[in-house]
């Protein structure tokens, strides 16, 4: 009998607890499911006012380099990916200006440009780097002073020819640094910097 009633008395006791905890629960403010960011949120959404369509540049139909001009304010240099041995200015909102003439300079596969010092000041560096058969050995950088963006034709251009001390490789970058060392950067797996010789100045 003393069994039947502690086995009674536990259940109302079990009942009792499950009753309690449904009640709290249902007294408690539903809380809300942590939201999904989607990757959506971070990209461009152009509905939004002053957003717009990519505008593409005529002139510009395959272009190969960007780099900000040191002599004039809000002006960008960049070229065509083509036979064509021109550079062209433009402004930072896409406003083309005229091609300029890079003199005395030869198209092989020009891929990269720069901006950076030379003994006259500000240069551009036009890398005719570019090797989509890795067949080259010696690449050619062409440096001109930066020209203005109304001239038809630059300075005649100095050619540094360099030659990889490994192999062939394709080449589409290529920078500049305060002291006027140039550099290199190959395209592929893995990617390799090089430095050109410090006397090529």
């Amino acid at each position: 009998m003393l069994g039947r009633q502690a086995y009674f008395a536990g259940l109302f006791v079990v009942f009792g607890l499950i009753t309690w905890d449904a009640t709290v629960r249902a007294r408690r403010p539903a809380t809300q499911p942590a939201r999904a960011t989607s990757a959506h949120e971070l990209s461009c959404d152009l509905t939004k006012a002053g957003s717009g369509s990519l505008q593409l540049l005529g002139k510009l139909p395959e272009a190969s380099g960007l780099t900000l001009s040191r002599r004039s304010p809000n002006l960008l240099w960049s070229m065509n990916d083509s036979d064509d041995p021109t550079i062209i200015a433009l402004s930072t909102t896409g406003e083309m200006k005229r091609p300029v003439r890079v003199t005395g300079a030869a198209v092989r596969d020009w891929e990269a440009l720069a901006v950076g010092p030379c003994p006259g000041g500000s240069c551009l560096y036009v890398g005719d780097i570019g090797d989509d058969g890795a067949k080259r050995m010696q690449v050619t950088v062409y440096r001109v002073p930066e020209p203005r963006a109304d001239d038809t034709a630059t300075a005649p251009a100095e050619a540094f020819v360099f030659a990889y001390p490994d192999k062939a490789h394709d080449a589409e970058s290529l920078f500049v640094t305060g002291d006027q060392s140039l550099f290199i950067i190959t395209k592929g797996h893995p990617t390799v910097l090089y430095r050109a010789p410090r006397d090529a100045r």
